[in-house]
């Protein structure tokens, strides 16, 4: 897949927040962690022009992973 440099912008944006999310798992900073997964999401969504992906995405991976709990 080739990508412009605007998606590549935006893809090393979304790695580095997901990077940041996974430290904030570590340190078991649940509400921290999510937001930074939703800053990569909307990041990542807006490569194809998508709106917020919004909190549904958020609960299936905290349900599923049991993050928090």
């Amino acid at each position: 897949m080739l990508l412009d440099e605007r998606q590549a912008q935006l893809c090393r944006q979304a790695a580095k927040m997901l990077d940041a999310s996974k430290d904030r798992c570590r340190s078991q900073e649940w509400e921290l962690a999510s937001l930074e997964l939703r800053h990569a999401m909307n990041i990542l969504a807006a490569i194809t022009g998508q709106q917020d992906v919004g909190e549904a995405v958020l609960r299936k991976i905290f349900s599923e992973f049991c993050v928090g709990k």
